[in-house]
């Protein structure tokens, strides 16, 4: 299993979420869908 991280600037802001937040719920439930088979699967 692998593990997908998010970095955060020197403010401790992380873009990624922020973007991922501001997505309509029905596409951000598809990115979320991808990140966690990224972590299961790895880059296959």
């Amino acid at each position: 299993m692998y593990e997908v991280e998010f970095y955060k600037d020197r403010k401790e802001r992380c873009f990624t979420t922020e973007f991922l937040n501001e997505l309509q719920t029905k596409i951000r439930a598809k990115v979320v869908k991808w990140i966690d088979k990224l972590e299961k699967e790895g880059t296959r």
